[in-house]
């Protein structure tokens, strides 16, 4: 009789599992929404999954991302209770702050280049441009105006009519010199300046002069991965564990 006693409880175990075995389904609303979570060893990768099933008890929660450091938080996982676990990280890592005071100052950087390079080329540009056209608007306006006087001067019948004419033709001659004179000196001062400027951009392009700057790339080891950890045994969904460990599937 108590053999049958012992058979019929050992038949009872098997076929109606402890409930002390069952999962909870565990829900993680982490931000950022790339970061990692690791409980009890498994890695969760958020972009995939942010759910898993845990058997009751108490965890430990860790949590990463790129930028910032580890956060853990322990939860209690209750028999009958899903539980959502909200976190967010705030403590960014020493090598993000370094990396973003290293951007910092390449971007400073690159706007000291740009402006430095931009002045050689606007100094150089304007030179040669200068060289290239002097005051020749002007020489071009004046020219008009001398065969325009000209042509009223041929067109003239009155005396005083002629005179006035003749005076004001006179002086767009002279007018035309100075600014002649005008035009060649730019020309000649701006083309000396333009060379010295092409060549001292040529150097500075070409040279030590211009400073090579390296972009700063961040990129970070994941410390939730490859380490060591206690591992536990987990089922797969559709599945229990009776008292001796035996697995069923229904």
């Amino acid at each position: 009789m108590n053999h049958l006693k012992f058979l019929l409880l050992l038949v009872g175990v098997i076929i109606f599992p402890s409930s002390s075995s069952a999962q909870e389904l565990v829900t993680f609303n982490i931000l950022p929404k790339t970061a990692f979570v690791r409980v009890d060893g498994q890695l969760l990768d958020l972009s995939q999954k942010t759910s898993i099933k845990l058997l009751p008890g108490q965890y430990v929660v860790e949590v990463w991302a790129p930028e910032f450091e580890v956060l853990k938080e322990s939860i209690q996982v209750e028999a009958g209770k899903p539980l959502s676990v909200n976190l967010g990280l705030k403590t960014q890592s020493s090598a993000y702050k370094e990396f973003s005071n290293a951007r910092t100052r390449y971007n400073t950087a690159v706007l000291k280049r740009t402006l430095k390079d931009g002045t050689f080329l606007f100094v150089t540009g304007g030179l040669t441009y200068a060289a290239l056209t002097g005051r020749k608007g002007k020489l071009n306006e004046l020219e008009d105006l001398i065969n325009n006087r000209s042509n009223a001067y041929d067109l003239a019948i009155s005396p005083d009519r002629i005179e006035s004419i003749a005076s004001q033709y006179n002086q767009a001659v002279a007018d035309y010199e100075d600014t002649q004179k005008t035009h060649n000196t730019i020309v000649t001062v701006t083309s000396v300046l333009a060379v010295a400027s092409g060549v001292a951009t040529y150097f500075y392009f070409k040279g030590d002069g211009r400073k090579k700057l390296v972009k700063p790339v961040f990129s970070a080891e994941n410390p939730l991965a490859g380490s060591s950890f206690r591992k536990r045994s987990y089922l797969s969904p559709g599945t229990t564990e009776s008292l001796f460990g035996l697995t069923l599937n229904f």
